[in-house]
């Protein structure tokens, strides 16, 4: 079963909290990783970024997951609708 996890934050110059589950936090970070970006600038640019009546969580989870189907569409994932491609089945086995 995936565990949600709370962190502290720090945005701008406060700190607030934010709950997302493990596999969000790593692939949140991975994605720091490849871009070179600290976690605070990243929520930050997501922050200035996303559209008011959205929080802040929600819109890391719809970044994070825009992200990795772009890099993963970039990388030859196949997104065909006509034919199951049988590694969509390991994701379930990361947030089992």
């Amino acid at each position: 079963m995936t565990m949600l996890k709370n962190r502290v934050i720090s945005l701008y110059d406060r700190k607030t909290s934010m709950r997302l589950a493990l596999e969000e936090w790593n692939a949140f970070d991975d994605i720091c990783r490849r871009e070179g970006l600290k976690r605070k600038k990243l929520l930050e640019i997501i922050d200035e970024n996303k559209p008011s009546q959205i929080g802040l969580t929600c819109s890391v989870r719809l970044f994070t997951l825009a992200y990795m189907y772009d890099f993963a569409k970039n990388a030859g994932f196949n997104f065909s609708h006509t034919k199951t491609n049988k590694n969509i089945f390991r994701v379930f086995d990361l947030i089992a």
